[in-house]
């Protein structure tokens, strides 16, 4: 038994172990819910910048954790690193400027064919309908 181990009759339970299972369990519940958190994350930090024009880099960053402090509230989120998180960027840039720029042009400007941008603009609309208005009927 190592010395973090609880002590019950017949139990071994390493609460390290525990907590891990506990974070990695919220963090797969969270996962499927990364693409609209990174939405509404992207959000908060250009509300900021516009709230704040002129301001400090350091000022715009400190403002910045403490909206996203205040939004996430404690929760464990799962955020995808790496080539995820770059598409996830590119996705939200493309629904950002889709009615302001032309499909052919964020095709070459993403380096997508235009069938991609169509789509990735489908699957925003779609994240942004269930930001606006949730899941309804629990489906």
């Amino acid at each position: 038994m190592n010395q973090h181990s609880l002590d019950l009759p017949g139990v071994d339970i390493d609460p390290d172990a525990a907590a891990a299972q506990a974070e990695a369990l919220a963090d797969a519940t969270d996962r499927g819910r990364w693409p609209l958190r990174l939405l509404e994350l992207t959000d908060i930090c250009e509300a900021v910048i516009h709230r704040h024009p002129g301001a400090a880099q350091r000022e715009l960053a400190e403002r910045m954790v403490m909206e996203i402090a205040n939004y996430l509230g404690g929760r464990p989120v799962y955020l995808p690193r790496g080539d995820a998180l770059k598409r996830a960027l590119r996705d939200r840039r493309i629904w950002r400027d889709s009615g302001k720029v032309s499909p052919d042009d964020l095709a070459t400007r993403e380096g997508l064919c235009l069938q991609q941008v169509y789509k990735i603009v489908g699957e925003m609309r779609a994240l942004e309908r269930t930001r606006r208005q949730g899941k309804l009927f629990g489906g």
